[in-house]
């Protein structure tokens, strides 16, 4: 008997359906029914936060940079339900949007996350430089979301934030 077939008998069936799919299957297998919630919680959340600040920054967006921006923040959410097999890819993607899309911000937030939690410390280091380096950008294309020192005082520390807590 595996190590993976001994463990799903000893936890009773409707707790392993509590449990990431990580921790009582092999690579490669189903997603729990706690995955697919959490995914989809987390995809909603970027959904709406994207949504939010997209409303918030269209005084900065003309018509056709408005589209755009609605256009990389939908890529950037959709790329999240990558994020499991494939945290860095995501990573990098949803943070270089980030920068210049205000829809994909909460993506690239959830995406940072992910990489917290599953990526290489070298990885994670590389994508949390690639955060703060996007911070400047991104308060230089939207000023209706404050001064440009008032956004990098929130957002900077926001980042380290979500990397500590992943």
């Amino acid at each position: 008997m595996t190590a993976v077939a001994s463990q799903q008998a000893s936890v009773p069936r409707w707790q392993r359906r509590l449990l990431p799919g990580e921790l009582l299957q092999a690579t490669g297998a189903r997603r729990s029914v706690r995955d697919w919630v959490v995914d989809t919680l987390l995809f909603g959340l970027a959904v709406v936060i994207g949504v939010i600040v997209l409303v918030v920054t269209a005084p900065d967006h003309d018509r056709l940079t408005l589209v755009l921006d609605a256009a990389f923040g939908t890529a950037a959410c959709l790329a999240l339900c990558f994020r499991r097999s494939r945290p860095v890819a995501v990573g990098v993607f949803a943070l270089s949007v980030a920068a210049v899309s205000s829809m994909a911000g909460g993506a690239g937030l959830i995406a940072l996350f992910n990489a917290a939690i599953r990526a290489p410390a070298r990885a994670l280091a590389g994508l949390t430089a690639l955060a703060v380096a996007g911070v400047p950008i991104y308060a230089v294309l939207y000023p209706s979301m404050g001064t440009f020192t008032s956004q990098v005082l929130f957002c900077i520390p926001a980042m380290f934030v979500v990397v500590g807590w992943g």
